[in-house]
This record gives C-alpha cells, structure tokens and sequence, in this order.
C-alpha cells in the first residue's frame, strides 16, 4: 500500500486511492481490501453502476465506521447514516432540491456570490493586506448555502 500512496498526492480522497489500487492490479470492479491491523475490511466498488444499485436503489446498510465518524459532527439523525425506509424516506423529501434543473436555475447566483469572492481576494492581494482566508471562505460558503437554502 505504501508504494501506490507515493505516487499519488499526498491530499488525495480515499476514491482515488481504491481506482488507483483497482487499475494497478487488473482487479475486478469490486474487490476487498484488507486493512488490518489499522482498520476494518474495505469492499471497494469502483463501477458506477454498481455503486448505484447498493447505496440507491437497494439502499444496502452502512458500514458502522459511517454513523461513528459522523455522529459527533452531525448527531445522530442524519441523512448520510441513515439506513432502510428511514433514509428512503427522507432522501425522497430531499431529492427534488438537487434535481439537475434546479440545480441550474441557481448557478448564475453561486457564480456571482464566487466572483465577489476572488474579487475580495484580488483585492486584498493588490493591497498586500493579510486577510483570515478561514473566516472569508466561511463568509462565502455560508453566502452561497444562504441562496441555495433560502
């Protein structure tokens, strides 16, 4: 494992790393990867296809690693670990606001509010002024969620 990490970087999701793995070794578009002794068995699933039919439409359960992540960011009632006709229920309450089309109809208002961002960035360049990049990252952030949520 040590020698396909070096040569991806170092920043890389875990996605990539399990296509890289797949690619590398001829392997079928599932396999499992043994992690032991630093974690549970992985079953990677790097066919879209397939990746559809066990996290939508049969909705197979989550490994437990997912709720015990998660919980203290999020709590317990969340979407993301949420299994069964509870998770069905709530995606499907969910769902119509990330349909493709309304998804477009907002994309002029998350360009524009993305502008205004470099431009305060430019700004503070051409200034050489010090700017909190956490705090106005999270100021844009919270601007665009703001205008798709409301």
């Amino acid at each position: 494992m040590r020698k396909l990490m070096q040569n991806l970087p170092h920043s890389c999701h875990p996605h990539v790393m399990m296509h890289y793995v797949h690619t590398q070794y001829n392997l079928p578009s599932i396999f499992y990867l043994d992690t032991w002794p630093f974690g549970d068995p992985i079953c990677a699933i790097v066919d879209p296809e397939v990746a559809y039919q066990v996290t939508v439409q049969d909705s197979l359960p989550k490994p437990k690693a997912i709720p015990e992540n998660i919980w203290p960011l999020t709590g317990e009632k969340n979407q993301v670990a949420m299994d069964g006709a509870e998770h069905k229920r709530w995606r499907a309450i969910f769902d119509p606001g990330f349909s493709r089309a309304h998804l477009m109809t907002l994309v002029d208002g998350i360009l524009g509010d993305s502008i205004l961002f470099v431009e305060i960035l430019g700004r503070h360049a051409e200034e050489q002024e010090i700017l909190s990049l956490e705090e106005s990252a999270t100021r844009a952030t919270l601007d665009i969620i703001g205008r798709v949520v409301l």
